[in-house]
């Protein structure tokens, strides 16, 4: 299993395009390597977004003073002629089976309490996906919440056996009314934003899943 957050901010306009084909993109980015020169973090700067991801998550507070310290310099200049109209947090959680494909079962992760899975795909070896959206309300702010929860199959090396992965995806996307003092102002939305997440993740995990990767008692 491996960890990935993504953090991003809509800044300016409401409006939001999603290109499916290759794309020019205006602006910059920064990367952190590893020694075998994989991206660990990223943080770009491009037509109306400040986005900032990690592969290397360990804990929110080291994650949210790490942001801070890679993004805030930047986030403080443009905040200076726009404000945020987005504010989104990602969380990409995937976990592998060791076995053949074909004799993978979803309910090695996933608990009872993830209803919307029909028992034929949660017990079997099939490929599925279930995609669920709705809106809140938090700290006085509307948030779109999305979880998607896909079962794939894939491999590590090109003809290599089939390898089956579930993958989490949850994202709780912000649209802030009335704050003041910019990225502080929303600092408590972003917190909370962090604590709903995890507790979707939790909600849908089984007690032996929860505690192999190290939520229970977090």
């Amino acid at each position: 299993m491996n960890w990935r957050e993504g953090h991003s901010f809509q800044i300016g306009g409401p409006a939001v395009s999603i290109n499916s084909g290759p794309a020019q993109l205006f602006g910059w980015d920064w990367q952190n390597l590893s020694t075998g020169n994989v991206p660990l973090e990223t943080l770009v700067l491009e037509n109306q977004s400040l986005i900032y991801e990690t592969i290397d998550y360990t804990r929110w507070a080291d994650f949210s003073a790490r942001f801070e310290n890679v993004a805030l310099p930047v986030l403080e200049e443009v905040l200076r002629l726009v404000d945020i109209s987005n504010l989104v947090l990602e969380y990409v959680d995937r976990f592998v089976f060791e076995g053949p494909a074909a004799e993978a079962r979803a309910d090695g992760v996933l608990s009872e309490a993830f209803v919307s899975l029909p028992e034929a795909a949660r017990t079997g070896p099939a490929a599925w996906h279930s995609h669920l959206g709705w809106f809140e309300e938090i700290e006085g702010h509307s948030m779109l919440v999305n979880q998607n929860v896909d079962a794939q199959d894939g491999s590590f090396q090109v003809d290599g056996p089939a390898v089956r992965s579930l993958q989490v995806y949850t994202k709780t996307d912000l649209r802030p009314r009335d704050y003041e003092n910019g990225y502080e102002g929303l600092r408590p939305a972003m917190n909370a934003m962090h604590v709903k997440s995890k507790q979707l993740v939790y909600d849908i995990l089984t007690p032996d899943m929860r505690q192999r990767i190290g939520m229970e008692g977090s």
